[in-house]
Formats: C-alpha cells, structure tokens, sequence
C-alpha cells in the first residue's frame, strides 16, 4: 500500500529485518486539521495492514509519550498494551 502525499500523515517504520519480524511503527503525526474522525485509526489500521502484508510482520510495537493520553487511548482501543512505561527526564 503507497501513502501518497495527500495523506495526513505517513508512517514509518523500523526493524523489518529483524530475527523475529517484530516492526516498531514511528512517528505517526497528523496534522492538526486531521485529527479527529478516526482519521489517526484509519491511519494506524494501514500501517499496520501494510506491516503485515509487504513486510511480514509477526508483532507490530510502538513507543507513546506517557502524557500523550489520546494517543494512548487509540492504541489500546487497537488491542495494543502497554508493555512498560519509561521515566522521561527534562522537556525533550
């Protein structure tokens, strides 16, 4: 599947290589006036559609900033769970 350019946002990702297929998704951003309408879902269901299909991934994983709390909600109404919460020092 191509995200052309007129998509709100395009995922990355990393790992494709790795022994046990595992792919971490990064950077899913929409942009302000796209958030909303279960656009960020419908995004997240293709990347993760085409995790699958061109990259034959056998898990799918994601970091989320622990104050992100809408972020956090869509992925575990995805089926995510969290695995572990990292400590963040500064205001990076």
């Amino acid at each position: 599947m191509a995200f052309p350019s007129a998509m709100p946002c395009s995922p990355g990702f990393a790992g494709p290589e790795a022994p046990d297929r595992a792919i971490e998704i990064r950077r899913m951003v929409l942009r302000p006036e796209w958030r909303g309408g279960g656009r960020g879902r419908a995004v997240l269901q293709a990347a993760v559609t085409r995790a699958d299909r061109v990259h034959n991934a056998g898990r799918v994983w994601l970091r989320v900033k622990p104050q992100n709390a809408r972020e956090r909600k869509l992925f575990l109404s995805e089926g995510y769970v969290e695995d572990h919460v990292e400590k963040t020092f500064g205001t990076a």
